[in-house]
């Protein structure tokens, strides 16, 4: 590859970084993409592990069962600081897309509780269009 194109592709790397709030990751001249380091630094509820686990499995509907009822109950017992730390320190590139909808979906209704939850939504738009998702059908009424 050029030198040239090498400094394109780390330049891209920088700024996804840069534009998903510095998260942090690996970049190779061959690959542009940001991976979570194996160990998440946000040490998520084991719900959610068991939600992305079941997603990456293909089991969409059980995932967001989880995702509906954990959140919700947290919602329902006015623990916003749980849920406002969740959409906080999760890493959006770590959550498969389903994963990431429901959380936005359980939380628009508290979002008046949930300051980080702005940042989130802007993460997620930004990440669903690398993956090629329509973004606007996807997050219309999620804002």
């Amino acid at each position: 590859m050029p030198e040239n194109e090498n400094n394109v592709n780390n330049e891209q790397a920088t700024e996804k970084k840069e534009k998903l709030g510095g998260v942090q990751g690996q970049k190779s001249s061959n690959d542009i993409s940001i991976k979570q380091p194996a160990t998440p630094l946000y040490n998520w509820p084991q719900w959610l592990t068991d939600a992305v686990s079941l997603e990456n499995a293909g089991r969409e509907d059980e995932a967001l069962d989880l995702v509906y009822r954990n959140v919700d109950e947290l919602l329902r017992n006015g623990q916003f600081n749980d849920v406002e730390t969740l959409i906080r320190e999760v890493n959006v590139d770590d959550l498969p897309t389903d994963v990431m909808l429901g959380i936005l979906s359980i939380t628009l209704s508290a979002r008046g509780h949930l300051p980080s939850r702005t940042r989130f939504v802007n993460q997620a738009r930004i990440l669903l269009g690398w993956r090629g998702e329509d973004v606007s059908f996807l997050l219309k009424g999620l804002g």
